[in-house]
């Protein structure tokens, strides 16, 4: 968006944003200061290359091009069938498997371990990628998360999410 932003001002009416874009140009890159036909061009036909830009690049054709998410499902698309936490030689461990419940394949999910001290509060998160991935349906899928010890983490939770997205819902069937 930043770019975006960018080109809008530069491409702007204003005769003001043009010329002092330019007079970072050219004093940017001395060699374009004997290319005076570059000015000129630039200042005649700005308009015709920022309507360009904003009818090119808008809100949808960002957001159609980035990383496509998991559709949050009535049902949730994962089932928690069973974790546990431990403590041994300096790391804190959440280990279990994992169910994908939804009829598509679940790529890059990773789960996310939350240590804790015994009021709740939270020390520190540690994540790691599901170990099959893609996930595919129906399929069950182990799970590790390791981190460093410490003497205030008493409990543990666990929570699973896209790597480079949001949380993601799950059933969980490890209640006892």
């Amino acid at each position: 968006m930043f770019f975006l932003s960018f080109i809008k001002l530069v491409f702007s009416n204003s005769r003001t944003c043009r010329y002092v874009f330019l007079t970072v140009l050219f004093s940017s890159f001395p060699s374009l200061r004997i290319n005076r036909c570059l000015a000129w061009v630039f200042n005649r036909f700005s308009w015709f290359v920022y309507s360009l830009v904003t009818t090119s690049i808008n809100e949808e054709t960002v957001n159609a091009v980035s990383q496509p998410k998991i559709k949050q499902e009535s049902v949730p698309p994962l089932e928690l069938l069973s974790f546990s936490c431990s403590k041994e030689h300096g790391y804190t461990t959440v280990a279990g498997e994992v169910k994908n419940t939804s009829a598509a394949k679940l790529t890059n999910i990773m789960a996310v371990g939350e240590f804790r001290t015994k009021d709740g509060s939270l020390v520190k998160s540690e994540d790691a990628i599901l170990q099959y991935n893609p996930i595919m349906p129906g399929q069950t899928s182990p799970f590790t998360v390791m981190g460093t010890d410490n003497p205030l983490i008493t409990n543990c939770g666990l929570k699973f999410k896209e790597m480079f997205g949001g949380q993601i819902d799950y059933i969980d069937k490890a209640k006892k």
